[in-house]
């Protein structure tokens, strides 16, 4: 792509991306930004003033025709010779971090008091990733991979990791030292989980057995049987009375940690179960599974309170937003979904992961592990591809975001010279959430008002 400024016609800045044609071009509103679309399928954005490429989208699979930029400046949109419509964060808005971890996540957590995530796999290092700029921060080896708990204590001072040998470990977050290794379960480490303000460690495994330790000593304090398979996740209430965890055997179970003893048993999962959260208000719990639903249950009751589908695979992780009107899951189809818990409706799906394996041998990228901010603004997921993604996702969870995307998606028709009744037939068509293709049908007389008479 060749630029000339018209006052200097001799000066001529150029863009080099691909060495095929390059069908389609746009310049943002305030001319900072040059939108270039190539014959290689890929769309790329540039810094005019520096003349660099600072972003490049993959998702085409046939020539692009056509890009423009959304109303709002934040979203570009892209049109293929097939009529595919895809829109994508614009550049120099940090809304997706991509970290290469070099290995299959399975499992992590955020600190709850401050900027790190921890992240652990198919390897026999626990990573500690700063969210905010995607640093790897610190690196704590010994493992036997492959690491599947990790918990941060309260204070985010510890955490506590377990591999598949069944032994937990404890380490001091500021320094990376280890502090204390407990030979836990038989088979796999699962889950481990902090409890009363840190002084107490829970952990879960392969055994079916959940048992509590004495952080400082490695003490085993207590344990709770009643699963009969692997025990995946668990999840304290918000209050601190009561533990969740989500077992193969189909169930997922409610104790009563001031006696240690059975509270519930929710049955209602037809496969095994491998997530489960609390609401923050302590009155819901979530469990995910792979009989690729979303089970939401009345913690007081221990009834299902309503069945969320949408997955096409098994669903793995899962979270609540810390205002509880969002929930967020992962699934092996490859795609996270975000949940509005006011309609119990699919607001979103956000399709991360897309990077070829180089690790293991799986030939599908799928998302296992999910993690919320505590602050609620971002997403972290990780997968089979070895990439760690961090989202920002405030601009995903209000409304004026939802109408700015059913907007983008009017306008681009329109900019096809779709008639209203085209666009009516073929808005069902496209990869739309539902909540965005009901506002798309709600904004039409917009653009088409009826004629006066």
């Amino acid at each position: 792509v060749a630029m000339r400024h018209l006052s200097e016609p001799d000066n001529v800045l150029r863009f080099i991306g691909t060495q095929k044609s390059v069908p389609a071009i746009a310049f943002s509103a305030d001319g900072q930004w040059l939108l270039t679309a190539g014959g290689d399928m890929r769309v790329r954005i540039w810094n005019v003033k520096s003349q660099r490429e600072v972003q490049q989208f993959r998702g085409h699979v046939e020539q692009i025709a056509q890009l423009l930029w959304a109303p709002d400046g934040l979203r570009i949109i892209s049109i293929c010779q097939v009529g595919t419509i895809n829109l994508w964060p614009r550049a120099g808005v940090p809304d997706v971090r991509q970290v290469e971890c070099g290995f299959g996540l399975y499992s992590m957590t955020y600190q709850r008091n401050g900027p790190l995530l921890a992240v652990a796999g198919v390897s026999s290092d626990v990573v500690l990733v700063d969210s905010l700029t995607g640093r790897t921060m610190r690196r704590l080896p010994g493992h036997r991979p492959t690491v599947f708990g990790l918990g941060f204590d309260s204070a985010g001072k510890r955490i506590a990791t377990g591999d598949r040998g069944g032994v937990v470990r404890i380490w001091d977050v500021a320094t990376g030292t280890l502090l204390r290794t407990i030979t836990a379960h038989k088979g796999s480490a699962d889950a481990t989980l902090f409890l009363r303000d840190g002084s107490l460690l829970a952990s879960a495994g392969m055994d079916g057995a959940i048992r509590f330790w004495d952080p400082s000593t490695g003490e085993k304090l207590g344990e709770l049987f009643g699963h009969t398979q692997r025990v995946h996740s668990l999840a304290v209430s918000p209050d601190g009375s009561l533990l969740a965890s989500a077992s193969d055997d189909h169930t997922v179970r409610l104790w009563d940690l001031s006696g240690r003893q059975p509270r519930a048993v929710l049955r209602g999962h037809t496969d095994w179960v491998y997530g489960v959260a609390f609401s923050p208000d302590g009155k819901l719990l979530a469990s995910t599974g792979h009989d690729r639903t979303i089970r939401i249950w009345n913690v007081e009751s221990a009834t299902v309170f309503t069945v969320l589908r949408g997955h096409q695979e098994w669903v793995w992780g899962l979270a609540f937003s810390p205002d509880g009107r969002r929930l967020v899951t992962s699934s092996g189809d490859d795609l996270i979904k975000l949940w509005d818990l006011s309609t119990w409706q699919e607001v979103q799906s956000l399709e991360e992961h897309v990077a070829r394996l180089r690790v293991t041998d799986y030939d599908t990228p799928r998302p296992y592990c999910l993690a919320m901010s505590p602050d609620g603004h971002s997403i972290a997921s990780g997968g089979t591809d070895g990439y760690l993604v961090i989202r920002h996702a405030r601009p995903w969870s209000n409304e004026v975001a939802l109408e700015r995307e059913a907007m983008a998606i009017l306008d681009a028709l329109i900019e096809q010279k779709k008639t209203e009744t085209e666009i009516r037939d073929l808005l069902p068509r496209l990869h739309l959430t539902h909540a965005a293709r009901e506002r798309a049908f709600a904004l039409l007389p917009r653009y088409f008002p009826t004629p006066f008479k």
